[in-house]
This record gives structure tokens, sequence and C-alpha cells, in this order.
């Protein structure tokens, strides 16, 4: 799945507070800003059969397919999507898109800082 979720800045930057204000401004492709979007390729990718408008409403509860190995993978593809570490609460309290996107968007502003 890397491969699916590798997002790459089309201007070519590395770093991440250049590529966000690049890409807002330049080429428009949101490498940093579109947190939702990217999370929701991860629920796409990992629960095929999930309809694109249910994805903000899905967690563990909801997703009879949501096992302890799509557990695993969900979380290990956000983790390589966002190149960010979940530690073990983390990895525990991560049931639901909406806990998913907040905690990355706290991740992202912390290295952002």
């Amino acid at each position: 799945y890397t491969t699916l979720f590798r997002s790459r800045c089309c201007w070519g930057g590395n770093n991440s507070k250049t590529i966000s204000k690049i890409c807002l401004t330049k080429c428009g492709c949101k490498l940093m800003t579109d947190i939702p979007s990217r999370v929701t390729q991860c629920f796409l990718t990992i629960f095929p059969d999930l309809a694109a408008p249910d994805v903000s409403r899905a967690s563990q509860a909801t997703l009879p397919q949501w096992d302890s190995v799509a557990h695993v993978t969900l979380l290990a593809a956000i983790s390589e999507e966002f190149q960010i570490e979940l530690d073990d609460e983390s990895f525990e309290s991560l049931n639901s898109y909406l806990m998913i996107v907040d905690f990355v968007d706290r991740q992202i502003a912390r290295k952002g800082n």
C-alpha cells in the first residue's frame, strides 16, 4: 500500500513547512494541508467496500470488517502516509475516522513547530 499513499509535492521540495507553503501558493497539491482526504484514501484502500460518503462516520463499532488485522493495517498506512509514529496509547485509542484525523492533525502541527 505504500505506493498508493506516498504523496509527493510536484514542486519537489523536502522541508514540510516549505512544501506546505509552496504547495498552497504554487502547485496546489496541498501535501500537508489535506489531512481528511488523505486519511479517507487510507480508509478506502483498507476498506474497499466502504462508500466514500460513509468514511467520516467509520469506526470499529460501525464497521464489522474493522478487526484487529484491519486496525493494524490501517494505522500502519496512516503512519506511513503522514510519516508519524504511533505509541501504544494512541494505537489503542484510534478507533474511528474522526479520532484518526484529529490525531494526525495534532501530530502534523507538532512537527511544524
